[in-house]
């Protein structure tokens, strides 16, 4: 899975290299970017760390396809390097009917290679998330890399779509039900930037 994510890594990044290489910036250290995003998120996978092994969605995680929301907010630090922050609420229903409730609050660095009025956004973000299901909930490390293709309608407002993957970890200590869950969001944005 991890040979297979740096291929995928350097595919993307010789893909876009011609256009890094033209590209001329767009922002100056100090601007910023306030997006909202909008769309599905498709359950990947659940690992069980007490020997259950790995459940993928079309064979069998228990979860259906969800919806999933977020707002982010970043500062370039440089033309081509942003940090910030982000906060979203995912929910989907698990097969037995009951609903899964995720609110991830991330902190979140992000490049663009692509500026302008076409924009390739590539995310890294790490933070944590309140898991909810059933009576019960939980506070847990979260993950996620995202990226994205925006158009600028406008000098200010642009939209796009966005996809990635996010991997949430949880963790008991007398459980046997500590795992890893990985989720593909698919969103629409809406962005303004300053």
């Amino acid at each position: 899975m991890k040979k297979r994510i740096k291929q995928i890594i350097m595919i993307l990044l010789i893909a876009i290299m011609p256009f890094m290489l033209y590209a001329r910036p767009y922002y100056d250290s100090g601007s910023q970017i306030f997006t909202i995003n909008a769309g599905a998120t498709i359950p990947m996978s659940a690992t069980w760390f007490d020997g259950r092994g790995t459940e993928y969605w079309f064979s069998g995680t228990h979860q259906s396809v969800g919806a999933y929301a977020s707002l982010s907010y970043e500062v370039f630090m440089n033309s081509y390097f942003a940090i910030g922050g982000q906060l979203g609420f995912m929910f989907d229903y698990s097969n037995a009917g009951k609903i899964f409730t995720n609110v991830p609050v991330l902190l979140k660095a992000s490049v663009f290679p692509l500026q302008g009025k076409w924009e390739l956004p590539i995310s890294i973000g790490v933070g944590g998330a309140y898991m909810s299901y059933q009576e019960g909930g939980k506070f847990t490390f979260m993950a996620t890399f995202e990226i994205g293709l925006r158009y600028y309608i406008t000098d200010e407002w642009g939209v796009g779509v966005h996809t990635g993957i996010q991997v949430l970890p949880e963790f008991y200590i007398k459980d046997i039900n500590s795992g890893m869950f990985t989720y593909l969001p698919v969103t629409l944005s809406a962005a303004y930037r300053h």
